[in-house]
């Protein structure tokens, strides 16, 4: 599941800036807030497609699929609110 290797990521990079309080992490962060959630949203749409092809295994798992996209944009949406206490802008 690609999605959580790119939160994975993004948790790992955090816990660094946030032991650290490094800023320049922080900022990597919050510059790649728009393309992880660019990322996302494909992965949803790409999802809502394979369902109106009709593909089974994407109709029996839907539920479960979109809600851990949910929740993966809001751990992303968190560690943005992290970058943005350890930069000084919350």
């Amino acid at each position: 599941f690609h999605a959580f290797g790119i939160i994975l990521s993004d948790i790992i990079e955090a816990e660094a800036a946030l032991s650290s309080m490094d800023k320049d992490i922080a900022g990597n962060l919050l510059s790649n807030r728009q393309k992880t959630g660019n990322k996302l949203k494909s992965f949803k749409e790409n999802h809502i497609e394979r369902l109106k092809e009709g593909k089974r295994e994407s109709i029996d798992t839907s539920a479960i699929h979109l809600d851990l996209l949910n929740d993966f944009d809001r751990i992303d949406y968190h560690i943005n609110n992290i970058s943005k206490a350890i930069i000084g802008e919350l």
